[in-house]
């Protein structure tokens, strides 16, 4: 007897050992690159001993190296029976999520790749970063812009050296444009130079520029009067621009003489700017005069925005002058003065007041009544009214908005998509996160029209934000938005309880929403499922684990990787 357990021991320890040995050489395999033999050791030691949890595990990792996604999920699935609690093995669930990811990276299509940078967003892992450099350097000029927009958003070396080669090279206007926007972000000092030549370059779009200049402010922390000069005194309209919005964003009010030139500049937007640095300092004179006096011969400009400028800046040093000239561009025969008077009157604060109340009460244009509107909060006068009116504008006006931030005002605008973007679905985007904020509003003030214009705004939509928009936005409801769009998850209409939770995933809220969006999946369009995967990601709630893994196995290729998206941002939540 003693002889036959030895014996047995002795198979059970070289059983053991068989075992560690192909773990060991699957690892070795693995580290080499050698994904094609890894798989192949996988096969051959997991087919004599299906019920080593360490060999299954090992398995995963070699199909998931190759891409071998079918065998991965039924590899997986033996595991899962082989290990009391396989969704605490991170590291494994990880690899899975890679294979279709890497796939896709590598796809011909350009689709594929454009969802592998969303994923690489989500990563936080060294992959994602070899994903970006890869898509920096596509030869989809779309996906460049996308991969440069995904960059800013992460502070690593290489990718910045690659935004700043981009910046240097690249011919293409989308990407170059978002290359201005991400220096500033990811912080790229040496490329200042660069940036003060596009700013002065006349044959570079107002767009590029103001992304230039609004890079290199925020590089900045101060500059000193001699460079201030050299701006102000430029034979460049761009540096000059530049000159009065550094006088503005660091409020210099020591060194707003040096561009007092600039008030009567031959460029309209140079003076805007120097108009608009005026109402930031608050200088008592300009050169020897009333600074007053200046702005009342500045109000009957011939371009009539620095003349509106000019109003909207002397309200600060006479209320009542200011308003008056402010008023009559109401009356302007051209509908965009009407809405940039508006917009600036909005921002005006106090000084704005009785005038913003009257034009308020009088404007039939939409967006003229709601940025009023939105300024009257804004002074706590006349809420009722304004909430009433941004409740009517709501359910009756269905263009895209968006926010429009020019110096002096951040103004609800009609969208106006000029070139391409980078990021596909973006407008729509920023169009309903717009709609969202001024809900929001509504329901901050206690409207008691705020739960019909939630459920109005559900009904009329089919809510959902792409992944890349939803990152790149960064959007977060407050406590008493959450609590206006949970209040509509038990609604008997599956499409509102659905879509309240599709907002409240964007937000990254209430794991409420994560029973309702995963009893829909099945039920749901392709469009649909894309934005529930994208949700759950959103949310990261461990308990969505199993569901994600579930949709590796998707028959297309889009769900897979979003799969995937929302489990790398599940496990680095």
């Amino acid at each position: 007897m003693k002889k036959i357990i030895v014996v047995l021991l002795c198979i059970v320890a070289g059983v053991a050992n068989a075992g560690e040995e192909s773990c060991r050489r699957i690892r070795a395999h693995l580290l080499i690159g050698d994904a094609r033999n890894a798989c192949r050791e996988a096969r051959h030691a997991i087919s004599g001993d299906p019920y080593d949890s360490d060999l299954a595990a090992s398995a995963i990792r070699a199909f998931a190296a190759a891409g071998e996604e079918k065998e991965m999920l039924e590899c997986w699935q033996k595991y899962t029976r082989l290990v009391d609690t396989p969704y605490k093995h991170r590291d494994i669930i990880e690899s899975m999520a890679w294979a279709p990811i890497d796939r896709a990276a590598k796809a011909q299509s350009p689709i594929p790749r454009y969802i592998s940078l969303v994923a690489a967003l989500y990563s936080h892992d060294s992959k994602g970063i070899d994903i970006i450099q890869r898509q920096l350097r596509d030869n989809n000029r779309l996906l460049r812009a996308m991969a440069v927009r995904v960059s800013a958003e992460l502070q690593d070396k290489c990718l910045r050296d690659e935004v700043y080669r981009l910046f240097r090279e690249e011919r293409a206007g989308i990407v170059k444009l978002e290359a201005a926007t991400a220096l500033g972000k990811m912080g790229v000092k040496k490329a200042e130079q660069e940036l003060l030549q596009l700013i002065g370059d006349r044959h570079v779009d107002a767009e590029t520029r103001a992304a230039a200049i609004a890079s290199l402010l925020q590089m900045k922390g101060r500059v000193n009067a001699g460079e201030l000069t050299a701006f102000a005194k430029s034979n460049r309209a761009g540096l000059r621009q530049l000159a009065a919005r550094v006088v503005a964003a660091f409020q210099l009010d020591d060194l707003f003489s040096v561009i007092e030139p600039l008030l009567d500049d031959g460029h309209a937007q140079v003076r805007i700017a120097a108009i608009h640095a005026m109402g930031i300092v608050h200088p008592e004179e300009v050169d020897g005069k009333p600074a007053a006096d200046v702005l009342r011969r500045l109000t009957e400009d011939p371009n009539g925005d620095v003349a509106i400028y000019a109003a909207r800046t002397l309200m600060f040093y006479d209320r009542e002058e200011g308003q008056q000239h402010l008023k009559k561009w109401f009356n302007d025969p051209i509908l965009e003065r009407r809405r940039l008077a508006a917009a600036l009157l909005s921002g005006g604060g106090a000084n704005s007041m009785p005038l913003m109340e009257k034009i308020f009460r009088k404007a039939d244009d939409p967006y003229i009544k709601m940025n009023l509107a939105l300024g009257l909060i804004g002074q706590r006068h006349c809420t009722d009214d304004a909430c009433e009116a941004l409740y009517t504008v709501l359910n009756s006006n269905e263009e895209r908005w968006v926010w429009n931030e020019q110096p002096g005002y951040r103004a609800v605008l009609p969208a106006k998509t000029l070139r391409e973007q980078a990021v596909p679905g973006m407008a729509e985007a920023q169009s309903e996160l717009t709609r969202l904020e001024i809900l929001s509003v509504l329901a901050m003030l206690n409207h008691p029209k705020a739960q019909d214009a939630a459920k109005a705004f559900l009904e009329k939509r089919t809510w959902g934000i792409s992944g890349s928009a939803a990152a790149l936005l960064l959007t977060e409801g407050d406590d008493t938005a959450v609590d206006l769009i949970e209040g509509l998850l038990n609604d008997p209409d599956p499409k509102i309880s659905i879509q309240a939770a599709l907002i409240l995933a964007l937000w990254g809220r209430s794991e409420k929403a994560i029973t309702i969006l995963e009893d829909a999946y099945d039920h749901s369009d392709r469009d649909t499922q894309i934005r529930i995967l994208e949700g759950l990601g959103r949310i990261g709630h461990e308990r969505s684990l199993p569901f994600l893994i579930d949709k590796l196995g998707s028959p297309q290729q889009s769900l897979r990787v979003i799969a995937a998206a929302a489990l790398l941002q599940t496990l680095n939540h």
